[in-house]
């Protein structure tokens, strides 16, 4: 089976039962997406989706292949809990913290559509699309965005989950 879906206007992906290929539309975009994922992969980060190969070529990107943990808009049923709920926000606070330290960069999008599950039940961040570097020197300014990276992360999974008593 191959599925093909447009993840952005950016870059679509194929999806096969094995492998997922991210095809980009454009050097920069791709170039975006690739740079963290290379340095978070050189790292050995744990939660950054295994890049398996990419080729500058072609604009390509062999990553694996994982689970969403979403549909539409909404936490899946079986990770709408709180200890998932929980696993997930250090997750996203460590990948905010590796790639700003390691790589000098903030993700603008971080969301639960950027966010799967491999087949050792590991959660892997998988989506750098809007990731831009930023100047560390500058103190406040690096605050204030990475503030708003978590921050608009946590709205997102608010809103995503439908039973608000958890």
């Amino acid at each position: 089976n191959i599925l093909v879906k447009q993840s952005s206007g950016r870059s679509f992906i194929v999806i096969s039962d094995f492998i997922a290929i991210k095809c980009f539309t454009l050097k920069e975009n791709y170039l975006a997406d690739l740079r963290p994922i290379l340095k978070l992969n050189q790292i050995n980060f744990k939660h950054i989706i295994k890049l398996i190969d990419y080729n500058s070529d072609y604009n390509l990107m062999g990553i694996e292949k994982v689970k969403t943990i979403y549909k539409d808009t909404k936490l899946l049923r079986e990770y709408a809990n709180i200890k998932f709920i929980k696993k997930l926000v250090v997750i996203i606070l460590h990948t905010i913290f590796n790639l700003y330290v390691h790589n000098s960069q903030i993700n603008r999008d971080f969301s639960i559509s950027n966010v799967g599950i491999d087949k050792n039940g590991v959660i892997k961040v998988f989506d750098f699309e809007l990731c831009c570097y930023i100047d560390k020197d500058n103190d406040f300014k690096s605050k204030v965005e990475i503030y708003q990276t978590f921050k608009s992360f946590m709205d997102e999974l608010i809103f995503s989950v439908d039973n608000l008593s958890i």
